[in-house]
């Protein structure tokens, strides 16, 4: 790619982690605090869908705007420091509708920096190096995500809650400070629909990095979906999103409760953020061994990742149903690995998957009603497990996301054949 700057090295992807390390521990403390301060079970599900329907929404806006500027430097500085605004903020929320409406401005305006950062690594490298720094990025999001559940963790040793967001406020803001000075405008820019005609091994490695909570879709992709279905060539793929949007409503139904599942049966707050560090540790890594085996055997692994996280979640559904779980951290954390490597088997052969049965020219197309699914599964998976843990318990909504797994798994079971 003529004109491009030096590639980015280490120094410049560690901008990168502060905030990853202060969204990584507010995934679950923010479930912890809406408790804290007297909401309910439905309340953590409004709070995490606000969150996620706002990024849904923003991910496609901040991407054009940027596209649309020749920009990447200005927006990733704003996401940074919206995330350190609003997290501060948080240290003053009194009342759930507070948070509600917090976690939906953060969810548009930290969604700025996500479709920035994967452009200016891309464009400031040359293109034979495209995949390989796209996976380091990923993995240097990965490292901040569980060391801000690690310093979470130890946060909640010795503070509060409350006083774990201005713990992360801080974290963020030195991350605001570490892109004013490190991060430079490439010298060419490239529109993110451009990516997904040159390779498809990028478009990969983008989705590659598997997040506690959801990805950023554009929701305006479910349009496509009809176009894709009228061409034969792409029969497999409404099935494909289907059992995805499926299975993720499912995943949201399982994690968007855990913090307070755990704090509910006696897990201390520090030991939430640990068992969640266990579960991030075991995907991240287990992401990056199981990657160099899907492109031969992609729909052994997606079968089997599938297969192994619904034994998983049958296996914790049971537990917390019979109080097996009451003075067991660690049968707990066995499960969370189980499920993080579970993850890794499903997820990164799912992307090669796609690939192969999508257009190879309509690859990003493919990839964004993907998205879309996702994004609508999350969405629909916290306000489904907060209302039925509201009505019911925890141990219904636990069981009733093993049976949308296993409805999941039968719609995409055909094509794995």
């Amino acid at each position: 790619m003529r004109g491009s700057v030096e590639a980015p090295k280490f120094s410049l992807l560690s901008v990168f982690l502060p905030i990853n390390m202060a969204l990584g521990a507010s995934q679950p403390l923010i479930p912890l605090f809406v408790v804290k301060i007297g909401g309910s079970i439905a309340d953590v599900g409004l709070v995490a869908s606000a969150y996620s329907l706002s990024a849904i929404f923003a991910s496609r806006f901040w991407g054009s705007v940027s596209d649309r500027a020749g920009k990447r430097r200005p927006f990733i500085i704003l996401g940074f420091t919206s995330t350190s605004i609003i997290l501060f903020s948080f240290f003053f929320v009194s009342v759930v509708w507070q948070l509600i409406l917090l976690n939906a401005i953060m969810g548009f305006l930290t969604t700025a920096y996500i479709p920035s950062a994967s452009m200016l690594i891309i464009e400031n490298n040359p293109r034979r190096e495209w995949a390989s720094r796209i996976s380091l990025y990923n993995f240097f999001t990965g490292l901040g995500f569980s060391m801000g559940i690690m310093v979470g963790a130890l946060w909640l040793s010795f503070e509060s809650l409350r006083t774990l967001f201005v713990a992360l406020a801080t974290i963020s803001a030195v991350g605001v400070v570490m892109s004013t000075y490190m991060i430079k405008e490439p010298l060419v820019t490239i529109e993110r629909h451009a990516i997904s005609v040159i390779t498809s091994e990028i478009v990969d490695n983008i989705r590659y990095f598997p997040t506690l909570m959801v990805n950023l879709p554009g929701l305006f992709n479910i349009y496509n979906w009809s176009k894709m279905i009228r061409s034969r060539l792409l029969r497999d793929l409404p099935y494909f999103y289907l059992s995805s949007a499926i299975l993720f409503t499912a995943f949201g139904m399982f994690f968007t409760p855990l913090p307070t599942y755990y704090r509910s049966i006696g897990v201390s707050n520090s030991n939430v953020f640990l068992l969640l560090l266990i579960h991030g540790l075991t995907l991240t890594f287990a992401s990056i061994l199981v990657r160099r085996l899907s492109r031969k055997s992609e729909k052994l692994l997606l079968r089997s990742g599938l297969l192994v996280r619904i034994v998983a979640f049958l296996a914790f559904a049971v537990a917390s149903a019979t109080g097996f779980f009451a003075g067991r951290d660690w049968s707990i954390a066995i499960i969370m690995v189980l499920t993080g490597i579970s993850w890794s088997f499903y997820w990164v052969p799912s992307l090669t998957f796609l690939s192969k049965i999508a257009d190879q020219n309509r690859l990003g197309e493919a990839q964004g009603t993907l998205n879309a699914m996702i994004g609508l599964g999350n969405v629909l998976g916290s306000l489904f497990s907060g209302y039925l843990v509201t009505i019911m318990n925890y141990q219904l909504n636990f069981f009733s996301s093993v049976i949308m797994m296993i409805i999941g798994f039968g719609l995409i079971a055909d094509l794995l054949s």
